[in-house]
């Protein structure tokens, strides 16, 4: 399985078009509501964002295709998920993957998890988790 080498969430991924260098903009850790209303359980924050991953090819992967996978677990409801396949055919591989909308009606510490899967096996195996905390407004 290929070794993880960088996992965030962030406000923008950024590849740049001469060095094919990475930019990782705004490394999203915890994120402040300001909100004069009421926040609704469900409520869904209209922001575009990414998450950002970089494998290491292991000499045992060859060029086998992966299935990597991300969750958005709230402390309370439904989870997000997000899939993308790759092959690991070069020593390394970066998946960036845009998001829209962020799920923040329910205020406390989300978990962000990344799984990955050889695409010809059934089990995930989970590699990393990140913390997202989402603070809502104190109310009197």
């Amino acid at each position: 399985m290929p070794k993880l080498l960088l996992f965030a969430p962030c406000e923008k991924v950024i590849i740049g078009q001469g060095d094919n260098l990475v930019s990782l903009i705004g490394i999203l850790h915890s994120i402040q509501l300001n909100s004069p209303t009421p926040i609704m359980p469900d409520a869904i924050m209209p922001i575009n964002w990414a998450f950002f991953a970089l494998w290491q090819k292991e000499p045992e992967d060859g060029d086998a295709l992966f299935e990597q996978r991300v969750t958005i677990e709230p402390p309370l409801g439904n989870e997000g998920e997000f899939l993308a396949t790759f092959q690991m055919d070069k020593e390394s591989h970066r998946v960036a993957q845009s998001v829209v909308g962020l799920p923040v009606g329910i205020a406390g510490i989300h978990i962000i998890r990344l799984y990955l899967r050889r695409k010809d096996k059934d089990d995930w195996s989970l590699v990393t988790s990140y913390p997202l905390t989402i603070q809502h407004p104190k109310r009197s």
